[in-house]
């Protein structure tokens, strides 16, 4: 088995962190004013999952966004 070096080391680092970025999913951490349903949308979804209604707002002292 070879040995990698420090530099071969820190590219497959740097890659493997920016795969993980880019696949990575974004929500918008929302409660809807009409129902209060309170969980996750698509970023910039404008409709409430529950109830069809556009009165989502984000969570205050919560992240805006989340990534999974």
């Amino acid at each position: 088995m070879r040995e990698l070096t420090v530099e071969q080391i820190a590219v497959l680092l740097k890659k493997t962190h920016s795969d993980i970025d880019k696949s990575a999913i974004s929500f918008d951490n929302i409660i809807c004013t009409n129902c209060g349903y309170d969980g996750l949308v698509n970023v910039g979804d404008d409709s409430c999952p529950d109830c069809k209604e556009e009165c989502l707002k984000w969570k205050e002292e919560q992240p805006q966004e989340v990534l999974m």
